[in-house]
């Protein structure tokens, strides 16, 4: 995901659009990204300082600095860190300037590598192992463990979802309208909202389809960056979608502007290829525990949306079907932060436990 600094954006008429890219920028930058691929993989194994020198080279227009910055940071999400010195840093720092310090202060006077060699006895660890951990945890000392494969026509692909990622970061309101023939497509809409924790209703909407409002991160007095985290991850499902309609209200830059936002079907932007499981951990737990019971019920996952008579919608998480009777029941287990409306009234925060009750 993209950070603030490298969001593109357009401001008129109090509305923000995002600079998606066009498609004379995939041409132009097609052979930079590929570049950027190739050096992060071959770049496993050497130090982030190392990674950071070799992918500056890549010669790129003064126009495409803010893009191709973009398209290293999406590289980096990609890129598996790890700090290359089982000594702990700190510690080896404190010991070395203690023996220093002394060293400064004896009659014999300073010298190097006479302190690194006492550093390292009193560690009992070889000199060289000292040396490595003393900035170990520096990000420029730390070692490229794995590169996530990509190539660069995927890697411009994820750049407009990125961007609009990065947008929903400022906003304190969404209304998601859309349409989709696929009950597994819808389930799965629903099924995102409540595993993300975002705050959300289930509608109807007035002209067919459905209508999911979502609460946005800077509508909320506390943990706006982690809940934003969580919006943003759950746009990609939306993309899935047959056609959609996400509009809202963004706060954009030091001041804090209002502004209108409106992402469509039409925009092109691209899903991961990647299938992703929304079904949560407390959800398989519970199955795994009932399915263990001595019972006449047998549970399963849902694939049936309810709806009231007011318009209102939920997904239950499972259904408990009875082997003798052939009774259905549905059962729905609501982790804080995820609001569904049942009947006409709303909830905001609800146990996290099973409810049941009788499907229609």
């Amino acid at each position: 995901m993209l950070t603030s600094d490298l969001v593109r954006a357009t401001k008129r008429q109090g509305k923000l659009a995002p600079r998606y890219l066009s498609d004379k920028d995939k041409e132009r930058l097609a052979p930079i990204a590929d570049a950027l691929v190739a050096t992060y993989r071959s770049m496993v194994g050497s130090t982030r300082g190392e990674l950071d020198e070799a992918a500056a080279a890549i010669p790129h227009g003064a126009r495409d600095r803010a893009l191709v910055a973009g398209l290293r940071k999406l590289c980096d999400d990609r890129t598996e860190l790890e700090q290359d010195s089982p000594l702990d840093p700190e510690v080896a720092r404190q010991t070395t300037f203690a023996i220093s310090a002394a060293a400064h202060k004896s009659a014999h006077g300073y010298e190097r590598s006479a302190v690194l060699a006492a550093a390292a006895r009193a560690l009992d660890v070889p000199q060289e192992a000292l040396e490595r951990a003393l900035f170990a945890d520096l990000k420029d000392a730390q070692v490229i463990r794995s590169f996530e494969p990509v190539t660069g026509a995927d890697l411009l692909a994820s750049y407009d979802l990125a961007l609009a990622q990065a947008v929903l970061l400022r906003a304190t309101r969404l209304v998601l309208t859309f349409r989709d023939g696929r009950p597994g497509a819808v389930r799965d809409l629903f099924r995102a909202a409540r595993f993300h924790g975002l705050l959300h209703v289930i509608e109807r909407a007035p002209k067919g389809g459905w209508r999911v409002t979502l609460d946005g991160p800077f509508s909320l007095f506390d943990s706006v960056q982690k809940y934003g985290l969580r919006l943003a991850m759950f746009l990609p499902t939306a993309l899935a979608l047959e056609s959609f309609e996400l509009t809202g209200t963004v706060v954009w830059g030091a001041e804090k502007t209002p502004l209108e936002l409106c992402l469509t079907s039409e925009d092109g932007l691209t899903p991961p290829r990647a299938a992703r499981s929304f079904e949560r951990p407390e959800i398989t737990a519970l199955k795994a525990a009932f399915s263990a019971l001595p019972s006449e019920w047998e549970v399963e996952d849902n694939d049936r949306v309810l709806v009231a008579k007011d318009g209102a919608a939920f997904v239950p998480d499972l259904v408990f079907s009875s082997r003798t009777t052939g009774r259905r029941s549905s059962s729905r287990c609501s982790g804080s932060g995820a609001a569904a409306r049942c009947g006409g009234a709303s909830s905001r925060s609800r146990p996290a436990c099973p409810r049941a009750w009788s499907s229609p």
